[in-house]
């Protein structure tokens, strides 16, 4: 009898602990606990191929997003860097056009 089932949306768990196969499959190649912002991607997109060298760590959902969208490596450096240099830009033209409407309309 196995000791898994598939969930509502196509995903392995466990019975016993209702946890996500892949994601224990990534927790016991760390050797550590995964932060709940952290996504366990199939490389492959087949959810019940829960092999180590098909699972790959993204940092969060903004990242895994990013790598369906473009197909980037987004957890090289220089990917990343230039990211978080696009994401503090966006957010600092933000602020000043929201400054800049204050002032306007005030």
């Amino acid at each position: 009898m196995s000791n898994v089932y598939k969930d509502q949306r196509g995903y392995l768990r466990y019975k016993s602990t209702n946890r996500l196969v892949h994601r224990e499959v990534m927790r016991n190649h760390l050797g550590r606990r995964l932060t709940a912002k952290e996504v366990v991607h199939h490389k492959d997109e087949d959810k019940l191929h829960n092999h180590i060298s098909n699972l790959r760590l993204f940092k969060s959902q903004f990242w895994h997003n990013l790598h369906h969208k473009f197909k980037w490596n987004v957890t090289d450096p220089v990917v990343d860097f230039v990211f978080r240099l696009l994401k503090v830009t966006f957010i600092a033209t933000s602020a000043v056009a929201v400054f800049y409407l204050l002032l306007k309309f005030s």
